[in-house]
């Protein structure tokens, strides 16, 4: 699932039809290496909204189930060895992340510990470059 164009929420779904019918896409477009593709799935029916011939945002969860992109990419492109389809992990990945404002602080705030979100103390160990 989708917020604002990014990826949030996914579940592996076994399923021939979908296999097959992303398979047929990808070599229509004669994408070699990373090809990510968005889509909806309405009445049975596969409709793609976008296409990525890149490494993507999802490449991490992706790598969460059982699938390396880089390191089949590096073995296709670089050692140019044949790849496989790997055996995939069943899994839900969710995907968490929020903005913390901590008002009237900067960075140098953080550093030393001046800084308060929500009356906890909010500090930075790291150099912030």
């Amino acid at each position: 699932d989708l917020i604002q164009g990014t990826t949030y929420r996914t579940e592996l779904v076994e399923d021939s039809h979908l296999d097959r019918e992303v398979v047929r896409i990808i070599e229509a477009l004669g994408a070699i290496g990373p090809c990510n593709l968005q889509f909806r799935i309405v009445g049975g029916m596969v409709y793609v909204f976008e296409i990525n011939p890149r490494f993507s945002g999802t490449s991490g969860i992706r790598y969460l189930y059982g699938f390396n992109d880089c390191e089949l990419a590096f073995d296709l492109l670089h050692l140019r060895t044949e790849v496989t389809q790997p055996t995939l992990d069943k899994a839900v990945v969710l995907r968490y992340w929020n903005e913390i404002c901590v008002p009237k602080a900067g960075f140098d705030d953080l550093r030393e510990g001046r800084a308060k979100h929500d009356g906890y103390a909010a500090v930075i160990r790291e150099n912030l470059t």
